[in-house]
C-alpha cells in the first residue's frame, strides 16, 4: 500500500513507530496511518499528495506550512483521520 501512494518503506516504518507510541497498539496505529495516507493520495492539492510531493515528509511539511486550520484538515483527510494527521505533522 505504501508504495502505491508514494511513501517509502522507511517512511512508513518511522510513521508507524511514532503513531504506535501514541496509540494503544501498532495495529490501531497502522490502520489509522493507512486511512490517512489513502486520503492524502487522492488530494487535489499535489503538494499534499506524498507521491506527487516527493515523499511523506515533504507532503507533511507542506501541510504543516500551509496554515491550514482544523476544518481544512478535516476536509483534507476526514474527521476520523485529523488526529492522526496532526500527530504526523508535529
Amino acid at each position: 500500500m505504501a508504495a502505491s501512494v508514494g511513501v517509502s518503506f522507511d517512511e512508513i516504518t518511522a510513521a508507524i513507530e511514532m503513531m504506535a507510541s501514541k496509540e494503544s497498539s501498532a495495529d490501531v496505529a497502522g490502520s489509522q496511518l493507512k486511512s490517512t495516507l489513502l486520503k492524502l493520495a487522492v488530494s487535489k492539492n499535489d503538494a499534499f499528495n506524498p507521491e506527487k510531493a516527493g515523499g511523506l515528509k515533504e507532503a507533511l511539511d507542506n501541510i504543516a506550512n500551509s496554515g491550514m486550520n482544523t476544518a481544512d484538515k478535516i476536509a483534507l483527510v476526514g474527521e476520523s483521520n485529523v488526529v492522526t494527521l496532526n500527530n504526523l505533522i508535529k
